[in-house]
């Protein structure tokens, strides 16, 4: 068999990765579509060599990419998923050719876990009722709400509990809804400390959470992540104190910087702790307060712009304000970005390329601004709205 792993269109997904959609589907990653035939009620083992996943892998093989990944073209030769994919597990490319048939049918086990559920106490302005049960919570205020078929809970954890003890996975990420209000999830973490105790290099634990939890079980959480080899945590803080709160409605940021500081304060040097930063319209009126918050608590920092229109959230995209107001105000950050100190400018780097690749994005015509200001109108948050609508009405 030809070495397919080196194609263009390979991705090690279809052969390494399981993920599982926080509404019980089960898809290729969290980018890819939904798999041609509904097979969410099945437990990986058979989904595995089903009908959908052989066809993909034979695509692959055949240096084609299927349909379902069209978010993962390589346009212009910009990094996709499937590039950190294969950068990360091309160990396994090795055994990936040896043990798939030309059926596409593969002996191989998967090794990366992205499982989620739905749950989560926040309604983010740049998410959605796919991701969020919080926002169940609006249905009669916003009645036309997408609604969201949820598998059968009890097959799902079961099948959860399963994957955790079964497979020897090198990857597990836990993202959500929010994952730290799982039930179960402190025990699926000495689950997989059994396993990261054998591997020599550990299970790499990735997090994405909102640290909206109390104090006791920030606490208990991080001592057991200490335990781990390797940890990364990253932090969705989109602004500095009531900015934030106004993007990721149901947020206190008092109480995330209080759970942030007992995280630092008690991680161990296997713990890396990162803010993730998605930034909107709200954020630009705010950019020098958080680069100093940033600076002042010594935080690492991962940033990059707003895509997609969240639920609804049109008006969160940056190309909401004029271009001459974003002009101005990355001016201002770039003067004030550029005395700083060395140490302090590399801290802030991330932010600051990214702000230069996308702050002259074309700004939205007549009709993106009629549809930004209708989706700002039905926002089922009055106090925040109004706050919105103050801020950047007289920026578009």
């Amino acid at each position: 068999m030809n070495n397919f792993t080196n194609f263009k269109n390979f991705c090690s997904a279809p052969w390494l990765h399981y993920y599982r959609s926080p509404t019980g589907e089960h898809r290729l990653c969290c980018l890819a579509d939904k798999l041609p035939n509904d097979q969410s009620l099945k437990k990986y083992q058979d989904l595995k060599n089903s009908s959908d996943l052989k066809g993909i892998r034979q695509s692959m093989m055949a240096n084609e990419l299927p349909s379902i990944c069209h978010r993962c073209k390589n346009l212009n030769n910009n990094r996709v998923y499937k590039d950190d994919l294969n950068a990360e597990f091309s160990h396994w490319f090795e055994q990936i050719e040896a043990n798939t048939l030309e059926d596409g049918s593969t002996s191989i086990d998967p090794i990366s876990l992205d499982y989620r559920f739905l749950n989560c106490n926040l309604t983010c302005l740049t998410c959605n009722p796919e991701f969020s049960s919080k926002w169940k919570t609006y249905e009669k205020i916003k009645p036309d709400l997408p609604s969201y078929q949820l598998y059968d809970r009890q097959f799902i954890l079961q099948e959860y509990r399963e994957v955790l003890e079964k497979y020897h996975w090198e990857k597990v990420y836990f993202a959500g809804g929010e994952p730290l209000l799982q039930s179960e999830h402190l025990k699926s973490l000495e689950v997989l400390l059994i396993e990261d105790q054998k591997q020599k290099n550990g299970i790499n634990i990735f997090y994405n959470t909102n640290l909206n939890r109390n104090e006791d079980f920030i606490t208990q959480w991080v001592q057991i992540l200490n335990q781990f080899k390797r940890v990364t945590v990253y932090v969705s803080i989109d602004s500095f104190g009531r900015f934030n709160d106004l993007i990721r409605v149901g947020s206190n940021f008092s109480k995330i910087e209080s759970n942030l500081n007992i995280l630092l304060k008690n991680k161990g040097p296997n713990v890396q702790v990162i803010i993730d930063l998605t930034i909107t319209s709200v954020f630009f009126f705010n950019l020098i307060e958080f680069s100093k918050w940033i600076l002042s608590n010594n935080l690492d920092l991962n940033a990059r712009v707003m895509y997609g229109e969240g639920f609804l959230g049109k008006f969160m995209r940056i190309e909401t304000l004029s271009r001459e107001f974003r002009i101005d105000m990355f001016n201002l950050f770039e003067k004030w970005y550029l005395q700083l100190p060395n140490l302090d400018r590399q801290k802030l780097s991330n932010l600051y390329e990214v702000l230069k690749s996308f702050y002259l994005l074309p700004q939205y015509q007549n009709q993106d601004i009629k549809e930004a200001m209708r989706d700002l109108k039905e926002l089922p948050f009055f106090e925040i709205k109004k706050e919105i609508e103050n801020l950047i009405l007289n920026f578009i």
